[in-house]
């Protein structure tokens, strides 16, 4: 059965299991399906759904709400998506699938996040007892036995990769046509996270992450690695609030052939834009749009589609960090 779980906040503990029959509120009123208390929080605050074709929607009915870190006013549910509204947090799917999977030899304890290549857990390596980031690959990709081969390559290629700024990763396996891999648990978070939270940084705490990554970078450039896509996303924060860059050992190397698009249009090199052969250099830009955004918590060329992006990051010149935030 699917259900919907408060997982923090005054109400911790209440579950409510979903029917595709009726519709479900959340929020502190009296008649909520599911309440929840605190500030901020509407007496009808969410709306739970079912939806044509199958699987459940969430609609924000006192304004956006986040799901895994993202702000929206509506989307439909995935097993293990967080909700967060305020202080409170909920969790959707059933524990089984959820909480309490077992994954080869790793227990699924909570989604971290989700992008293009799957969903990442945090999950409990049984046979060691510590905590680890489990990245799951899409099923989608995992139809292409050509990529399969390629990933489980790379990514025990990405197994020998150590660095200070540099995310570990530890292992690779499969359990039927699931195929995962296990890495260090950056406990907080991305750079994007802290944006989210702050806004913008202060110059000299930029300055240091800036640092640390490009430390890391210079890592990859010794052995010849360019990541293609840095951006906040892709430093993590680890629980000494040093900066090191994810996905490195599984980035291609600059021997790899030219001409496939990667990476993020914000944070995308020019030469990168026009498809040419990359090098070091592409993902040093990257880093600069980087600090670029930490700083001013904008992008630098903040255009309203990806084509205006990659035009603009070929032809214009940028504002000036300065001119856009003062104290910097």
């Amino acid at each position: 059965m699917t259900q919907l779980t408060v997982t923090r906040g005054p109400t911790a503990g209440q579950t409510v299991t979903l029917s595709e029959d009726r519709s479900y509120l959340i929020g502190s009123a009296p008649e909520a399906a599911l309440q929840i208390g605190g500030d901020g929080i509407a007496a009808k605050h969410l709306l739970v759904k079912a939806l044509k074709g199958g699987g459940f929607g969430m609609k924000g009915l006192a304004g956006a709400f986040r799901i895994n870190g993202r702000m929206t006013e509506a989307a439909r549910l995935n097993l293990g998506d967080r909700v967060q509204v305020g202080e409170v947090e909920l969790q959707f799917g059933d524990r089984q699938s959820s909480t309490d999977k077992q994954l080869g030899g790793f227990r699924i304890l909570s989604l971290l996040g989700e992008g293009g290549m799957g969903q990442v857990f945090r999950a409990e390596q049984v046979s060691l007892n510590r905590e680890v980031a489990l990245k799951v690959l899409s099923r989608d990709l995992t139809k292409d036995p050509v990529f399969v081969a390629r990933f489980q390559a790379e990514a025990k290629a990405a197994a020998r990769l150590h660095h200070p700024n540099v995310v570990q990763v530890f292992d690779v396996d499969h359990e039927d046509d699931t195929y995962f891999y296990s890495m260090e648990l950056m406990s907080g978070g991305s750079l994007e996270d802290l944006l989210k939270k702050r806004g913008k940084l202060d110059p000299e705490s930029a300055t240091r992450m800036i640092c640390d990554a490009a430390r890391g970078l210079g890592y990859a450039e010794s052995l010849r690695i360019v990541h293609r896509d840095i951006k906040p996303d892709n430093l993590m924060i680890d629980h000494h609030s040093n900066i090191k860059i994810a996905d490195l050992g599984l980035a291609q190397s600059d021997e790899d052939q030219p001409g496939k698009l990667l990476g993020t249009p914000h944070f995308m090199s020019p030469e990168q834009a026009l498809r040419k052969p990359l090098d070091h250099r592409s993902d040093l830009y990257s880093l600069g749009c980087t600090f670029f955004r930490l700083l001013t918590g904008k992008n630098p060329f903040p255009r309203t589609n990806v084509k205006a992006i990659l035009l603009a990051q070929v032809k214009e010149e940028l504002i000036p960090a300065h001119k856009v935030e003062s104290d910097v």
